[in-house]
């Protein structure tokens, strides 16, 4: 695991494909006629590139188009040279925790929205896994709100889905307002 999609390598809305020596692994999803593959292959340098070369062979025989979602810059160095083009579209954010701090101008809206929040007497609460099951309840009543609240839908492939068994694995996440009713969550892997 050397990215923050390690996790969702395992989730079973993805297929493995195991290179012919079983030394590097990927993850993918067919969405109509193309194969999204979460990060790069995973294994050695060597290994990678070959199993990147495999895959894209086991995709033109089956008339799949293919593409690697969230690939990082280490693996932008095995794909580049086999002829994949990279689209930036955003990067993962890493934040310091111990130094983070909410001063200065740059976070000054920030700030003032956290005020808001206070003083309509919004709280954050970290709840440990396992959550019980009146809260999965709860957070299920929440989530589907959201779902009906507009275009939404569930994102699964990097960021999973409601699920009561998975949300109990995991530490969640709740803004309560002033009733104490969950108004949002956020589970952390």
């Amino acid at each position: 695991a050397t990215t923050g999609l390690a996790y969702f390598h395992l989730l079973p809305d993805k297929h493995l494909f195991v290179s012919a020596r079983g030394d590097a692994v990927l993850s993918y999803r067919v969405v109509g006629s193309t194969a999204v593959v979460l990060g790069e292959p995973i294994g050695g340098p060597d290994a990678a590139t070959r199993l990147a070369m495999e895959f894209a062979e086991h995709c033109d025989r089956h008339g799949l188009r293919l593409a690697f979602h969230q690939v990082s810059p280490a693996g932008l160095e095995v794909l580049g040279p086999l002829g994949f083009k990279s689209i930036k579209i955003g990067e993962e954010a890493l934040v310091d925790l111990p130094g983070f701090s909410l001063d200065g101008s740059h976070f000054k809206r920030l700030r003032t929205k956290n005020r808001q929040l206070e003083r309509e007497g919004i709280t954050v609460d970290v709840l440990p896994s396992p959550v019980d099951d009146a809260l999965v309840d709860e957070l299920r009543d929440v989530s589907d709100a959201w779902l009906r609240s507009g275009a939404h839908r569930e994102r699964c492939f990097t960021l999973g889905w409601f699920d009561p068994a998975y949300l109990r694995e995991t530490t969640v996440v709740v803004a309560r307002d002033g009733t104490g009713r969950i108004q949002a969550f956020a589970n952390l892997l």
